[in-house]
């Protein structure tokens, strides 16, 4: 299971990959406007970002100012008016919109009760459109739709309108809509009805608004979100299949076997892997007072240092009292005894020497976890320090039997 520090530098590969191919930004517009708002929401900065907003604010120009539109209208202004959404709430907004425009089109493309027939592309149309309601036309009726189908829940078996609609409901001070939909999650957690692939989006209601559940259930929400958070990284290293791309381009459900994450899920996963690291793991300092905080933990550093120092004194003193010896084997005159001595001496050189990395390893993974990084998880902490053991230990020991047997060996 990937550990938190993989996870993160595994994300940040892949939205930089994706980000420096600019030639695929017309090609997938709606999956770079998905991009483009959980970056700017949590206040990435890059070259590559960079070069996102700029494209965006093109995007919007042509798209709403100019109204080059092609066949695929439903993703060009769904995108357009998004990107126009995320740009201004987030003050990289550079291109002068003609606000007339956007109630022309969202009149133009509304059918009946909501856009493009999809719940999707409605809640994202009219979250852009907040602050103009009372000019858009059949805004009111809309908005009744989206409450309805929440209502029945069918629209959440695409688990990514569970994500959509909350962060909609939250702009529109909705607490009443905001707590159904976290009871639905809670409700599917609780019995376990979850599929694999769509636990991301579940994981990110849960975990964005759990101050709506009960207390109690505070353990098992963080528990499934960090599960999940690991459990996805495996699909970080594959590809979305090119040949199931159709209305949204990349935008497309992880699946347990050949694909990889679309750009709505990386997003996603991006949003609540930076909120869970720096509300749960990373913490303040006072927050080791809390009552779920091992004392083990909170006394960490401490104990990190004193291992540290304990693992410095016994390298100095094997080699000041002489515990650690040059191994004598003279091959001319060979005994079993002057064999067993030599044998022992020579295990026992490298029993000084393991329990010297083993300290190391563990007083350095502590330290760096506990100290730096601010991890207050005992689960986080181990899992870390046994996968640093896993990766380092038999290495790190070569090399030292290695040095032992050309200093003190045959």
């Amino acid at each position: 299971m990937a550990t938190h520090e993989m996870i993160e530098q595994l994300i940040t590969n892949r939205i930089e990959d994706d980000l420096r191919k600019k030639d695929d930004f017309a090609g997938d517009p709606f999956g770079y406007s998905i991009y483009l708002f959980f970056l700017l929401k949590n206040g990435i900065r890059s070259p590559e970002i960079e070069n996102l907003a700029d494209w965006m604010n093109f995007w919007v120009d042509n798209i709403i100012n100019q109204k080059n539109l092609t066949r695929f209208v439903d993703r060009e202004f769904t995108s357009a008016v998004f990107a126009y959404y995320s740009l201004k709430k987030f003050r990289r907004l550079r291109t002068k919109v003609q606000l007339e425009n956007i109630k022309q089109l969202t009149s133009m493309y509304a059918e009946g009760n909501r856009f493009f027939d999809s719940f999707t592309f409605s809640v994202i149309i009219l979250l852009a459109t907040l602050e103009m309601k009372d000019n858009i036309e059949n805004h009111s009726d809309v908005m009744r739709w989206i409450k309805n189908e929440v209502d029945h829940e069918i629209v959440f078996n695409d688990a990514k309108n569970l994500v959509l609609a909350s962060i909609f409901f939250e702009e529109l001070g909705s607490e009443d809509y905001l707590r159904r939909i976290v009871d639905y999650c809670w409700k599917r957690l609780v019995e376990n009805s979850i599929p694999s692939y769509d636990e991301l989006f579940f994981a990110w209601v849960l975990w964005k608004f759990r101050r709506l559940r009960e207390e109690k259930d505070l353990p098992r929400i963080r528990e499934f979100t960090d599960t999940t958070l690991r459990n996805a990284g495996k699909f970080l290293k594959e590809p979305v299949d090119e040949s199931i791309k159709e209305v949204y381009g990349s935008d497309i459900k992880i699946k347990q076997i050949g694909f990889g994450l679309s750009k709505i899920s990386l997003g996603v996963y991006f949003d609540i892997f930076n909120d869970f690291i720096q509300r749960t793991v990373r913490v303040a300092k006072e927050e080791l007072s809390r009552k779920d905080v091992p004392p083990w933990i909170r006394s960490s550093s401490l104990i990190a240092s004193i291992l540290l120092f304990a693992d410095v004194s016994i390298v100095w003193a094997s080699f000041q009292l002489g515990v650690i010896k040059k191994v004598s084997f003279d091959t001319a005159n060979i005994t079993w005894y002057s064999f067993q001595l030599a044998a022992t001496q020579y295990l026992f050189n490298a029993g000084i020497f393991l329990t010297v990395v083993i300290l190391g390893v563990v007083s350095i993974s502590l330290l760096w976890d506990t100290g730096y990084k601010g991890y207050i998880d005992p689960k986080i902490v181990k899992d870390n320090l046994k996968q640093r053991l896993k990766n380092r230990i038999l290495d790190t020991l070569l090399i030292f039997l290695a040095i032992l047997a050309g200093l003190f060996g045959i």
